[in-house]
């Protein structure tokens, strides 16, 4: 049987694609309890990765990955963003004149098949 957390997950992942398929831009909220020791760990080990010579990315990705964890779905906020306008035609013509298109967008590919058709 699905558990309260199991099923809040769910509906939030059915939110968030229905909202991507809408071209809406989206924000996640949770929480979760950190012990004072947890916070100050994580703000040197952040600054540590910030300050980093080498793989500086790769560093702070770690470290934030560390943080996101076991957070409490608090729900899903969704606003219009637009598309700047002529942003359509441009790709339908440059797609019409056999210039291949790649879509870069910080979304999902739903966004991005959005913003393209």
């Amino acid at each position: 049987e699905e558990s309260k957390q199991q099923k809040k997950l769910r509906v939030a992942k059915e939110q968030l694609r229905r909202f991507s398929t809408h071209g809406l831009r989206t924000l996640i909220c949770g929480w979760r309890v950190l012990a004072d020791a947890d916070a100050e760990r994580f703000i040197h080990e952040h600054a540590a990765a910030t300050r980093s010579w080498f793989k500086r990315e790769e560093k702070v990705a770690e470290v934030v990955n560390q943080m996101e964890r076991d957070f409490d779905l608090l729900g899903i906020t969704a606003v219009e963003d637009k598309i700047q306008i002529g942003v359509p035609e441009t790709v339908k013509m440059l797609l019409a004149g056999g210039i291949r298109v790649w879509m870069l967008t910080g979304d999902s590919v739903d966004t991005a098949v959005n913003i393209a058709t």
